[in-house]
């Protein structure tokens, strides 16, 4: 794992390992940049199971950004709990996710 203090109120960690087993050791997460290889070559990562453990380790109202604009990303963020909204996308990109834990 590695730490980066942006300022006082913003630290990025970055954390080595499977995804499915990280355990949460502090409150949840405000927000996660979701940023796995597309479904081709990472389908794990975009099926329903991968959102849930999203969900588990944000906090409520914790959001979570993807660059994917899918339609079945969008659906399995709904079944975890997440309100989704199409935003524009960062350079390169149309549009992007912007997903919100209720």
């Amino acid at each position: 794992d590695s730490k980066v203090r942006v300022n006082s109120q913003f630290e990025l960690k970055k954390v080595k390992g499977d995804f499915f087993n990280y355990e949460l050791n502090q409150p949840g997460f405000n927000l996660l940049f979701f940023d796995a290889f597309g479904h081709r070559a990472q389908s794990e990562m975009w099926e329903f199971k991968a959102f849930e453990k999203c969900a588990e380790i944000l906090q409520r109202g914790g959001i979570l950004v993807t660059y994917a604009s899918k339609g079945l990303a969008r659906r399995n963020l709904v079944a975890a709990g997440f309100k989704v909204e199409k935003i524009e996308g960062a350079p390169g990109k149309r549009e992007m996710m912007r997903a919100t834990k209720l």
